[in-house]
């Protein structure tokens, strides 16, 4: 099937045009018909009804058999051994995605013109390496692991980190409903090697992350299973869920100590986007370190796209004048109590609550930039101000109860895309939406193939709310409009809104806020 044509880049950094054709197992970039053979094939279409002569007939076979000879260095294969990342070569070539062959390093550079073709590009290669037949035992692994120290396998694994840990408990915790589902060694496998996972791990780096999370007690065995069988099950320690006194390597899986050697990673790192941004690298002290460190630690980034990706946002914060958004501008857009900060998670994340439905949807259509703004506005005092130390994601929990077509701007959604998702990248934690809806599930065929690939393994549809969220925060925490029993007051008790969120008071949000980060006592 003809995906579509594209250029790719040479060896000699020269763009060349191709046509990409998908097969059943590969990509394959053709290059494209020559002169002559283009005037063959116009020649020779209506001579075949006339019975071609057998001398043409052996030249076009020749041809056809040279230009199989070229194929094989163009050919991409769709059996998981290449990554691909969206990538900005250029002013020129803004939509490249760079592939690399994980087992020889060779790398492609491929500029597929358009924005939602370098998406399906990622996409496609991205299914390829969840596809992957994993062979072998899981729990034969851990013992090859564990008697072949010194060993090319073991040496081949990067150290792993805090935020590797991290990563893998929460594809955990989001791929099992309950801490009663029993998973084999395998299917532990499987999920961190999952398809559209939000971290890309390798499978020698999977099968020590699992060793790893034995070890700690995040992964215990199934009271049933047999510790001599080859797939052994295990269950996800109840205390993980709940957000307890787990411990991976004595620190709070949700928070990121950084060391000597990493803090000096992270300040070359901001030099890197400052000369890349053309600023003063004092304007990259938005960031706090630890957000830098996660941004620059995503599985399969390479440093020179982080650099590319934060000089990026710096140099839109300062078109967008970020800095110079106040309360004043967006009060319009947000005193309904539609959306708000309120409480932390178990993960000690900062939870967004939106509620669309409250909205003023009759005048959207002339104030989306204004609505825009808002949302930028409270995403920045969220990361701003209600971060815990260590802490560099949010949740965010939208109510789309009551929601109809009257409740949907097309447009609306497209900008918040572009202007919030982009220019906070590897911000969000977890999404939860619900109660699951006819019309919900539509609107999220229509947003899931404009959302990052990351961002689409942390989204969660819930049928239950108030059960579904008590898997992540307190029960105390849970609203009433999300079927619990806590009102959330966005202003002065003496002055009682006239229903629940009716109106907000940002001074007593932000202080309410602030009283519950001291009672995470990790201030």
């Amino acid at each position: 099937m003809d995906i579509g044509h594209v250029l790719l880049r040479d060896a000699q950094y020269v763009w060349r045009e191709r046509t990409a054709v998908l097969e059943k197992d590969a990509v394959v970039l053709r290059p494209p018909p020559s002169a002559w053979q283009a005037a063959v094939a116009a020649v020779g279409q209506p001579k075949k009804k006339q019975k071609p002569k057998p001398r043409l007939k052996t030249k076009s076979s020749k041809l056809r058999t040279k230009t199989k000879t070229s194929l094989p260095a163009e050919v991409l294969p769709l059996d998981g051994s290449l990554s691909c990342e969206a990538v900005v070569v250029s002013s020129a070539h803004m939509h490249s995605v760079k592939l690399q062959d994980l087992r020889s390093g060779r790398e492609f550079l491929v500029d597929v013109t358009t924005k939602g073709k370098r998406q399906m590009w990622v996409d496609l290669f991205s299914s390829a390496r969840g596809r992957v037949n994993i062979t072998g035992s899981w729990r034969r692994k851990l013992q090859s692991l564990s008697t072949e120290k010194g060993e090319t396998t073991v040496a081949e694994v990067r150290t792993l980190t805090l935020l590797d840990l991290q990563q893998a408990v929460e594809m955990l915790i989001a791929a099992t409903e309950t801490e009663t589902v029993a998973v084999c060694g395998y299917d532990v496998e499987s999920i961190l090697l999952g398809d559209g996972s939000a971290a890309d791990f390798t499978e020698t780096q999977a099968v020590e992350i699992a060793q790893r999370l034995v070890e700690e007690g995040v992964l215990i065995p199934f009271c049933c299973s047999n510790d001599g069988d080859a797939d052994m099950a295990f269950q996800l320690n109840p205390t993980v869920r709940r957000g307890s006194a787990m411990n991976l390597t004595s620190q709070d899986c949700a928070t990121i100590a950084l060391t000597r050697t990493e803090e000096a990673e992270v300040h070359s790192f901001r030099l890197a986007i400052a000369q890349a941004a053309h600023v003063p690298v004092g304007e990259t002290c938005v960031f706090s370190d630890e957000y830098l460190f996660s941004v620059l630690r995503v599985k399969n980034r390479s440093f020179s796209y982080a650099v590319t990706k934060m000089a990026r946002i710096v140099e839109w914060r300062r078109s967008y004048d970020v800095e110079a958004i106040k309360w004043d501008d967006v009060k319009s857009q947000l005193t309904s109590g539609n959306m708000y900060w309120y409480g932390y998670d178990f993960e000690n994340r900062p939870i967004l609550w939106v509620r669309a439905k409250l909205k003023d949807w009759s005048t959207m259509s002339n104030r989306r930039a204004v609505e825009v703004r808002a949302h930028v506005y409270l995403l920045e005092l969220g990361c701003r101000r209600f971060m815990p130390p260590g802490c560099t994601t949010y949740t965010i929990v939208t109510d789309s109860a009551g929601l109809g077509v009257t409740q949907v701007d097309i447009r609306l959604m497209r900008g918040l895309l572009d202007v919030c998702v982009a220019n906070f990248p590897d911000r969000i934690g977890l999404v939860h939406a619900g109660p699951l809806t006819r019309f919900l599930k539509y609107i999220i065929s229509w947003l899931w193939p404009f959302l990052p690939v990351r961002l689409r393994s942390k989204v969660s549809l819930m049928h239950d709310c108030a059960a579904e969220l008590s898997k992540y925060m307190k029960a105390e925490l849970i609203p009433l409009h999300m079927g619990g029993a806590a009102m959330h007051n966005l202003c002065e008790p003496s002055e009682p809104p006239t229903g629940v969120g009716d109106a907000m008071d940002i001074t007593y949000m932000i202080d309410q806020q602030k009283r519950f980060m001291e009672e995470l006592k990790i201030c």
